[in-house]
């Protein structure tokens, strides 16, 4: 029995190794996958936060040339995430926090713009008005999400 081409304790050492081995690939696939879903969240905040920029940019060069006191309402989507917005001059930032730091998003319109943008996520109604000094006052009316 000693020279038996299959001995018991070679069958269980096979049977340890292939579950080390399997276990090792699930752990890196693990991690592989996080990492991916991590990078996916931020591109999809981060181009969230771009595209409502571009948005509020448009409509603030849309309405610069008309008379003062012309409003118009939109609606615009901000992801979570964000610790800053700031409207000055010709330019609106939106700073967003993601995996690797903060990211700044900046849009700069044709157009002066003023007002404040809120920092929570949501949908929000936002009021552009052209001022008597052709600067856009730019704020949010109320959340709808």
């Amino acid at each position: 029995m000693k020279n038996a081409p299959f001995a018991c304790g070679k069958l269980g050492q096979a049977g340890v190794e292939q579950m080390v081995i399997m276990f090792m690939l699930f752990v890196m696939l693990v991690v592989i996958s996080t990492f991916a879903s991590i990078s996916y969240l931020d591109t999809a905040r981060t181009e969230r936060a771009s595209e409502a920029a571009r948005k509020i940019a448009s409509a603030a060069d849309t309405i610069y040339a008309m008379q003062p006191g012309t409003k118009i309402f939109m609606p615009v989507t901000l992801p979570d995430g964000i610790t800053l917005t700031n409207l000055s001059e010709s330019e609106i930032l939106i700073r967003i926090e993601t995996s690797a730091g903060e990211t700044d998003i900046l849009e700069n319109p044709k157009a002066r713009v003023t007002g404040n943008l809120p920092t929570g996520a949501g949908v929000y109604n936002l009021e552009l008005e052209v001022m008597d000094s052709n600067v856009i006052n730019i704020t949010a009316v109320n959340a709808t999400a």
